[in-house]
């Protein structure tokens, strides 16, 4: 099911948790809402799912308006962080809930029922828990049965709010991967809220990226990871090292080097802070074109990564490196050594623009 929202703003008194949100979604894709608290992802997921009502704009399903249209008419699954599973229940009753309170002319048989809730335990992995109740099971396996409960409906739009939250890192990765699978094998069009940046990277087909109620940048991970358009969403996906100084002829002119750079344009002859992720500052062990002396402060390696803390020598100031091993090992570096650093992208932005 294709999802259409149209212009929608949600106001709660002063507050305004949405300002005209734009946004199109196409059938099957597993879109994640990723932002700070307080951005508006978990609003915007309430009012596609007939929760929460908006101050104004539409929502459309399949081209059908859906904005005054009820919860359960818009047949939507919504699987909630803390699992919300019925506690005196079984696991299988959990999963046929929604299905054993249709109406009576619209409820499957007994034994359709019984075969929806095996096959669904088949599918989250969970086969041969029928009879075990939420309290006898581990977090990961009560999230998975909320959303074999989701499932069982038949939903065409799959709604997740902070799905794997309150679960552990290892879990949480577990359950990304198997999300995605279950994604794939189901053909629902899911929507996803977080703010975990690794999650979003690791599951979504696109990220909305969300801050003070407005839409930032839409695109697939690469997208808004390598091209971030501003200075929001580039300190928000990940680390990044900030270098002020003027542009000039497409340079950006800090301290005594000049950096080649990424856009910027219109920003030409203006002062600009320049972002650069870790992982792109190379490592010399002598001068280079472009380069600039550190002095090594620290060093932790993490599985096939380094990770270098550095001062800048010309300015003081402090800048975080990420290597691969092998290189690390091949430079040789230790801790206190005076090397040299060049960055391979600099993107520009303007300090009116800048965030940090």
């Amino acid at each position: 099911m294709s999802i259409d929202i149209n212009d929608v703003s949600k106001s709660f008194g002063d507050f305004q948790a949405l300002e005209q949100i734009k946004l199109s979604i196409k059938k099957g894709e597993l879109i994640a809402l990723l932002g700070p608290s307080g951005s508006g992802k978990t609003s915007l997921l309430r009012i596609i799912a007939g929760l929460e009502k908006a101050s104004a704009g539409s929502i459309h399903f399949n081209g059908e308006d859906m904005t005054n249209v009820n919860a359960i008419s818009r047949q939507v699954g919504f699987v909630f962080q803390h699992y919300a599973l019925f506690s005196h229940m079984t696991v299988a009753d959990n999963i046929s809930y929604g299905l054993r309170v249709r109406p009576r002319n619209k409820r499957p048989s007994k034994k359709d029922i019984q075969l929806k809730v095996d096959e669904l335990l088949g599918l989250v992995k969970l086969d041969g828990l029928q009879k075990r109740y939420p309290s006898q099971l581990s977090g990961g396996q009560r999230q998975r049965v909320a959303l074999a409960r989701a499932l069982a409906v038949q939903p065409e739009v799959l709604l997740l709010d902070e799905p794997f939250g309150a679960l552990d890192a290892k879990v949480r990765k577990e359950l990304r991967r198997w999300l995605r699978n279950l994604h794939n094998q189901f053909d629902v069009t899911s929507i996803f809220v977080t703010h975990d940046q690794e999650e979003a990277m690791d599951v979504a087909d696109r990220i909305v990226v969300m801050n003070h109620g407005r839409i930032e940048q839409v695109g697939t991970p690469d997208e808004v990871y390598e091209n971030p358009n501003s200075p929001f969403v580039f300190d928000f996906l990940g680390n990044v090292n900030l270098f002020k100084g003027r542009l000039q002829q497409g340079n950006l002119k800090t301290g005594n080097v000049s950096l080649r750079t990424e856009g910027g344009a219109n920003l030409e002859n203006q002062d600009v802070v320049g972002y650069i992720r870790p992982h792109q500052m190379e490592l010399h062990r002598t001068s280079v074109e472009g380069s600039f002396p550190i002095k090594i402060v620290h060093i932790q390696s993490v599985g096939p990564i380094v990770f270098l803390e550095a001062i800048k020598l010309d300015e003081e100031e402090t800048i975080d490196i990420e290597l691969p091993k092998s290189e690390f090992t091949e430079l040789g570096i230790r801790l206190d050594d005076v090397v040299h650093s060049k960055p391979k992208h600099v993107h520009v932005f303007s300090p009116e623009e800048f965030s940090i």
